[in-house]
C-alpha cells in the first residue's frame, strides 16, 4: 500500500479556503470494511486516518452531508442553480478545450482520495462473477483503473478522452457513517451490503468555470431490463448523490458506438506511455500546426509530416496527437474508424 508522508497534503488554498482533510486508506475499509480499533494510540481507523497536523486533537468523522439538498458543495449559496433532472455528461456542446490549471484537491468532500492515490473499492482480479474483465492505465492520471466488465471498459475509456472530465474514479464506496459508529461500538464490522459501490464517479469542469462538479455513472450490460429490486437500487444510487448535489445517470454499454470505442482504444495505445498533464502544451501547439495544415494523406504520413515540422520525432508526434484528442484541441468524426493507413476523419 502507498504510504502517505507528511508533505503528501500540504496546506493550500482552494477557492479561497484553506482545508487539511482528512487522509483516506481505501484498501482499509475495502479490505476490511470497518475494522473493529481504539481511537486511541492509533492514527488509522476504518479507512480513515488523521493528517499529521490534526494528531493530538478531538476526532471528527467524515460524514454525509444528508443537509445538502441538490446543490455544488464547492460554490456560493447565492450563486446555486438547479440542476437538471436528468443529467447525460456525454451531451454537453463541442468542441471544448480542457482549461490549464485546473486544480484537484487530494481528498473530496467525503474524504475520498482523488487522482493517481485513489484506490477503487473493488478490483478486477476479485473474483466474485464469471464476467469478462480489465485493467488499464489512465489518460489523465498514471494509475491503473480497474473495468469489472467490457461494458465498464467502453465507458471508462470513452471519458477518459471527454475534455470536460478532470478526474475519474470508479467503484466509488458510499456508506453511512451512522452505519460505520454502531458497528465499531459493538466491536463488530460493518456488513458488505452496507457499503454502496458506485460504478463511476466523474469530476468535471464546465466552460469559463474551474469550479469542480461531481456526476455519477452506473454502468449496465446492453440488454439491461430492470426488475424492481434492480429500480431500488437506481433510487438508492440516485437519492444518494443527490444529498451530496451530484447528478447520477443510467448508461448501457451499447450507447458507447463500437467505433468510437476503438478509436479511443488506438489512442490509448500511442499515450500509455506518456504524462499527458506535462505534454499539454505541447499537444496544444501539435494540435494548431495540425489545423493549420493539410490533413490529406495517411494518418502516419500526416502524423510524421507535422512532427518533422516541429522538430519532434515520430513516436512523439503520435503521443502529442493522442493528448490533444483527449484535452479537446483536436476534434475527431467517430463516424469512421482511425486508422494509421487511412485519411484522418478531423473535425474542422
Amino acid at each position: 500500500m502507498r504510504q502517505h508522508k507528511e508533505n503528501s497534503y500540504p496546506v493550500q488554498s482552494f477557492y479561497g479556503r484553506k482545508a487539511v482533510p482528512p487522509k483516506v486508506r481505501t484498501r482499509a475499509l475495502r479490505d476490511a470494511v470497518a475494522p473493529s480499533c481504539s481511537l486511541k494510540g492509533s492514527k488509522q481507523h476504518a479507512g480513515i486516518e488523521h493528517a499529521p497536523e490534526m494528531l493530538g486533537r478531538s476526532f471528527v468523522p467524515v460524514e454525509i452531508r444528508r443537509e445538502w439538498g441538490d446543490v455544488d458543495l464547492r460554490s456560493r449559496p447565492d450563486k446555486v442553480t438547479s440542476k437538471p433532472a436528468h443529467f447525460h455528461l456525454r451531451d454537453l456542446p463541442l468542441p471544448f478545450e480542457t482549461p490549464p490549471n485546473v486544480m484537484l484537491p487530494p481528498v473530496d468532500d467525503y474524504g475520498w482520495p482523488t487522482g493517481e492515490d485513489y484506490e477503487p473499492m473493488l478490483e478486477a482480479r476479485t473474483p466474485m462473477s464469471l464476467g469478462t474483465r480489465a485493467t488499464m492505465r489512465g489518460v489523465k492520471y498514471r494509475r491503473r483503473f480497474e473495468m469489472l466488465s467490457m461494458g465498464e471498459l467502453a465507458v471508462q475509456v470513452a471519458h477518459m478522452f471527454n475534455p470536460y472530465v478532470i478526474d475519474l474514479r470508479e467503484q466509488y464506496p458510499v456508506y453511512d457513517p451512522a452505519d460505520f459508529w454502531r458497528a465499531n461500538a459493538s466491536g463488530e464490522r460493518m456488513l458488505r451490503r452496507q457499503v454502496m459501490t458506485i460504478d463511476l464517479v466523474l469530476t468535471y469542469t464546465l466552460p469559463s468555470s474551474n469550479t469542480l462538479r461531481y456526476h455519477a455513472i452506473s454502468v449496465k450490460h446492453a440488454g439491461y431490463d430492470p426488475s424492481p429490486k434492480d429500480r431500488t437500487r437506481e433510487e438508492k444510487e440516485r437519492t444518494a448523490m443527490a444529498a451530496r448535489g451530484w447528478t447520477w445517470e443510467l448508461i448501457r454499454a451499447n450507447e458507447i458506438p463500437r467505433i468510437e470505442v476503438e478509436n479511443y482504444m488506438l489512442l490509448h495505445s500511442f499515450i500509455r506511455h506518456t504524462d499527458a498533464p506535462l505534454s499539454y502544451e505541447s499537444a496544444r501547439i501539435f494540435a494548431r500546426c495540425l489545423k493549420q495544415s493539410s490533413a490529406k494523406g495517411k494518418m502516419s504520413s500526416v502524423v510524421k509530416r507535422i512532427s518533422k515540422r516541429l522538430c519532434i520525432e515520430p513516436d512523439e508526434g503520435f503521443r502529442l496527437f493522442a493528448v490533444a484528442a483527449a484535452y479537446g484541441f483536436i476534434m475527431l468524426d467517430h463516424g469512421r474508424r482511425l486508422k494509421l493507413h487511412e485519411p484522418i476523419a478531423l473535425v474542422r
